[in-house]
């Protein structure tokens, strides 16, 4: 059952555990906090700009914001399709090349692509210290980590749509846009292959790149809206 922000009428009496309109699985506008839990200073949710704040150093410990499947489909992602989108991600504070955020649907509350955990992440961030500002999904499979990338130079003061798509057990799909259509117009569709046995995703997460070097770089910003759909990978 979809959860949403705003009360669906039942023989007159609002009800906060009935969907409404849309037509996703789950759809975290932030009017209200549905039970995200956070690390770190300024990681919350802003239920009055109806938003997701994030203040996101490189660090050797972990800093986000989390949330239990359960809240959202009363269970784990499934390990072969489901389609996520993060809408309106906006720096206010840009560090180049810190790799942050993860917007990451993993195994393990809390963690992070540095720890040993199964997660698939779309991910704003340098590739392994080459130095150049990319977008790019990373799988994480028990810490053994992979990634596909693509050049993008995001800057401050800009909302970014960014959508990551299981398509079978073995491809993970991703694309970037400056629009809430979605429509790939900065970065169109790339894929990463990724192992059937990476899954039991039961969290998804806005989180840091918890690292022990290159410490001290971050990265502010705020997360409008997310969406999920179980056991497909389009759009509804």
């Amino acid at each position: 059952m979809p959860l949403f922000q705003q009360p669906f009428m039942s023989g007159g009496f609002p009800s906060m555990n009935r969907a409404v309109v849309s037509p996703w699985d789950f759809d975290d506008d932030f009017d209200t906090d549905l039970g995200w839990t956070h690390t770190g200073t300024g990681n919350d949710v802003d239920t009055g700009n109806s938003q997701l704040d994030w203040d996101l150093e490189r660090k050797a410990s972990h800093e986000g914001s989390y949330l239990d499947t359960s809240t959202m489909f009363g269970g784990n992602f499934s390990d072969t399709a489901w389609i996520c989108r993060w809408w309106a991600v906006n720096f206010s504070t840009v560090a180049d090349n810190t790799s942050a955020p993860y917007l990451a649907c993993l195994d393990t509350a809390g963690a992070d692509m540095e720890d040993s955990i199964d997660a698939i992440s779309f991910v704003f961030g340098e590739t392994f210290g080459a130095g150049t500002n990319k977008i790019r999904i990373e799988e994480n499979i028990a810490g053994s980590r992979s990634n596909t990338s693509q050049d993008y130079a995001w800057t401050s003061s800009t909302d970014y749509y960014c959508e990551l798509r299981r398509t079978s057990a073995t491809n993970v799909t991703a694309n970037f846009s400056s629009t809430s259509g979605f429509t790939k117009d900065l970065v169109g569709d790339f894929s990463e292959t990724v192992s059937s046995s990476c899954g039991g995703f039961d969290y998804l997460q806005v989180g840091n790149d918890h690292a022990g070097s290159s410490t001290g770089r971050t990265n502010i910003g705020t997360l409008g809206r997310v969406q999920c759909m179980q056991n497909t990978d389009t759009a509804p």
